[in-house]
């Protein structure tokens, strides 16, 4: 598990439930490179989603530009039916919330 890869996913704005979670699990599986390996079955029943479900939320998830299928998957990887995603983390999505939070007009109380 990446730290900054969980961080990113936390930070995603705008998603359902079942979305940001799913993105959640993803980065959790992830390696440093945003690189994601998880059994789909083992994905779903984290996701408490039926199968068909998973699918439409990481095709939902590619749409928006999140995600994206990283490496070929060899026979044994289909059979076994895995899920391999790469993280899309722009590098103008880290720290995104902190630049947000400090260009806003005093509309927050400001700490003393």
């Amino acid at each position: 598990m990446s730290q900054s890869a969980m961080a990113w996913a936390l930070r995603r704005r705008g998603l359902g439930s079942s979305q940001k979670f799913v993105l959640v699990l993803l980065a959790d599986s992830g390696n440093h490179e945003g690189q994601c390996l998880i059994g789909k079955r083992q994905l779903s029943e984290l996701a408490a989603l039926a199968e068909p479900e998973l699918t439409g939320v990481l095709a939902m998830l590619e749409d928006l530009g999140l995600i994206a299928p990283w490496g070929g998957l060899d026979d044994e990887a289909v059979a076994l039916n895995w899920a391999r995603y790469k993280l899309i983390m722009r590098p103008h999505d880290k720290g995104a919330r902190t630049r947000a939070r400090a260009s806003e007009p005093s509309g927050g109380k400001a700490r003393r």
